[in-house]
């Protein structure tokens, strides 16, 4: 039997949850606590251990970054992998991230990023409905989820609170270009192969 008491102790939860923020996890790598190989990212403030880049992973990366830096106007930058510090709660590692050249690279934002991309191999659910949404809600306007086997690209654009109002899949057959720079479209297919 509860007594009246004891009841206020059992609606309080049995555990708290601790949010970590960057400069945080930036400590806890310095200090060797989380390895600096160890290949993570800052969701909510949630310590998040990212999946093993698989072959294709990095085949479809390499091959992307290669044809963008020899197009890449001068000003654009580009970026892979790198921290996008979104909050002090929020800093995830995406594949690929365009930016303009007048910023640097720790100092881009959601409202200043041009593009972000995923290659996604078993990341590709949280990819897209953990990272769409979180992406959206910080203003990043141009969101890509790459499954690598298969290059179908989830393409994300018009950001707002409830998320991406325009989401729509491009086969790796068709060409597909970043809104910033249609100059720099690409049909997957044909730079895979």
């Amino acid at each position: 039997m509860i007594t009246q008491e004891h009841s206020s102790t059992i609606a309080r939860p049995l555990f708290v949850r601790r949010r970590w923020t960057l400069p945080e996890l930036e400590q806890m790598v310095a200090a060797g606590i989380v390895a600096d190989s160890e290949r993570v990212e800052l969701i909510d403030g949630d310590v998040i251990l990212q999946s093993t880049r698989s072959r294709r992973h990095e085949i479809v990366r390499s091959a992307l970054l290669n044809r963008w830096a020899r197009k890449l106007p001068d000003s654009l930058m580009i970026a892979s992998p790198t921290t996008l510090a979104l909050d002090p709660y929020v800093a995830p590692e995406p594949d690929i991230l365009f930016y303009p050249a007048s910023i640097l690279a720790p100092d881009v934002r959601g409202d200043t990023v041009l593009l972000v991309i995923e290659i996604a191999d078993s990341s590709y659910s949280y990819d897209l409905k953990i990272k769409g949404p979180l992406y959206a809600s910080f203003g990043v306007r141009e969101y890509w989820v790459i499954e690598p086997k298969t290059l179908v690209t989830t393409v994300h654009r018009n950001p707002g609170a409830e998320g991406y109002a325009e989401v729509r899949e491009v086969a790796g057959t068709e060409i597909i270009s970043p809104l910033a720079v249609p100059g720099l479209g690409v049909r997957l297919a044909d730079l895979i192969g």
